[in-house]
């Protein structure tokens, strides 16, 4: 993250690792974080940001995660090891992998939009990147006490 007075030319900017890679929940974030979207809640005084991790792969990654932040600038990952949400099981159309997690609230609700890789049925290997597959639209939906609850935040 850059924090700049002057975003034209950003002359004096600080920059600061926003999510580490590593660290997270059972290290599944070992090899990559990527795709980070920034989210609020009404209600709740904290910034949260979806982020998608991987111990294997670093444009592949099978499972979303969650970091919260009071300033914008320094973020803690939530230490749950139960994932937020995790590609298809096996034979699934999103058995691949999984990008960019979107969370938008509604209501007492949370509905999380995401990009899912993958084709229904075997695949031998299901790990590897881009696989004949395509890429589709999923959804899901949690209540918005879960979610704060499995975050830890009262």
């Amino acid at each position: 993250m850059t924090v700049t007075s002057d975003p034209l030319s950003f002359a004096g900017a600080s920059t600061y690792e926003t999510i580490p890679i590593g660290g997270g929940p059972s290290n599944f974030d070992s090899y990559a974080v990527n795709g980070s979207m920034i989210f609020r809640l009404s209600g709740v005084n904290k910034w949260f940001a979806s982020y998608q991790g991987s111990s294997n792969s670093y444009d592949f990654p099978d499972r979303f995660h969650i970091a919260v932040s009071d300033d914008l600038i320094n973020w803690t990952k939530v230490n749950n090891t139960q994932p937020l949400f995790t590609r298809g099981s096996a034979g699934e159309w999103d058995q691949g992998g999984i990008w960019f997690c979107e969370i938008i609230e509604h209501k007492d609700m949370l509905y999380l939009y995401y990009e899912g890789w993958g084709r229904e049925g075997y695949v031998e290997n299901r790990d590897q990147p881009y696989f004949s597959g395509r890429s589709c639209i999923g959804a899901a939906s949690a209540k918005k006490s879960d979610f704060l609850k499995w975050c830890n935040i009262k």
